[in-house]
């Protein structure tokens, strides 16, 4: 699943490693002080309470009677129950080899896989970068095609000044994120400062530092200086609503960016960092522990609209067809 595992510094995982040897020894708390103790880290911990409309208190009265005399097995029930309500993808419990998460909806287009760009290709051209990370294709009338599909891994712009150079992309580059379900905040930074030149703030974030629902930091500017080399080429991101945390980032920071459209969907949203933490029965469980917001003081949590917006059509369907590609690539030839 795209959203619900992020990678660990050796020391967390160390840490926590350490934590569940602990609890081992410790007699299996009841159900119900489970439920408790994750509730009240939930409820001094996660930032979109007010921004989602979630009577918190609420959510624990209805379900903490639920939790008396049940087992572990009913105990997912009710966080899966829970998770579905909050709609977080960033917020999952792993229960040993289960892992419970709410499944977020996107439209219909998002569920087809299919995507065939030969119809806009002369010449069968495709590189990958070192770790398969991204792969570039050359598309017809001096446009690239760049499909990315996780956030994840260190970004070697050398790299892809290398690849890039042997294609030609004055008409445009389509940079495809439909399927991209996030990874390393440090990333965004290093594929948009491609596109500016300077020193820039890309997006800002507030720190949850109370348990009062509204108790936040002041705005914290994310800044990054770019490298320009490809500022004057058009781009255009093709979204989804499977693009998801760092890559609904990168769209909300790009989309500001002279020549760059947005085209697709809505993306599915994601707008801030989480953490892992511990259950007293050793499960582990992440939730996000700040907001983020673009240049204009936008909340991107809940997802971000396309410049040009589309909607899948029976025939799409019926003629396995890219419409979103194929918008992309016109909207470069025509701009």
């Amino acid at each position: 699943m795209f959203f619900y595992y992020e990678k660990i510094m050796t020391k967390t995982l160390l840490l926590l490693f350490l934590t569940i040897l602990f609890f081992a020894c410790k007699p299996i708390k009841p159900i119900e002080n489970i439920f408790d103790f994750w509730w009240n880290e939930m409820n001094c911990k996660y930032p979109f309470f007010v921004e989602k409309n979630i009577d918190w208190d609420s959510v624990y009265n209805v379900y903490y009677e639920q939790t008396r005399n049940i087992n572990e097995s009913d105990l997912q029930i009710v966080f899966q129950e829970i998770f579905n309500l909050l709609k977080d993808g960033h917020c999952w419990v792993e229960a040993g080899k289960n892992l419970i998460y709410c499944t977020l909806q996107t439209d219909t287009i998002d569920k087809f896989f299919y995507y065939d760009i030969t119809n806009y290709t002369d010449i069968q051209k495709i590189t990958y970068s070192d770790d398969s990370a991204y792969y570039l294709v050359q598309l017809k009338n001096k446009i690239t095609y760049i499909n990315y599909r996780s956030f994840w891994g260190s970004i070697n712009i050398d790299e892809f000044k290398n690849i890039i150079s042997n294609f030609s992309y004055s008409k445009g580059i389509i940079f495809d994120i439909r399927q991209n379900g996030g990874g390393q905040s440090q990333n965004i930074a290093e594929w948009a400062s491609c596109f500016f030149t300077g020193e820039k703030t890309l997006w800002s974030n507030k720190h949850k530092i109370g348990c009062g629902h509204s108790d936040f930091t002041d705005l914290i500017s994310q800044k990054a200086a770019g490298n320009g080399f490809l500022e004057n080429i058009p781009l255009a991101v093709l979204t989804s609503g499977q693009t998801y945390s760092a890559a609904n980032y990168f769209a909300g920071v790009v989309k500001y960016f002279p020549n760059v459209v947005l085209i697709g969907t809505k993306t599915g949203g994601g707008g801030s960092w989480r953490t892992v933490s511990l259950l007293p029965n050793g499960w582990l469980f992440a939730y996000p522990v700040a907001k983020s917001y673009d240049i204009e003081n936008n909340s991107m949590e809940s997802g971000l609209e396309p410049t040009i917006k589309i909607s899948a059509t029976p025939e799409w369907y019926a003629n396995h067809y890219d419409i979103v590609l194929e918008t992309a690539f016109n909207y470069l030839i025509n701009k």
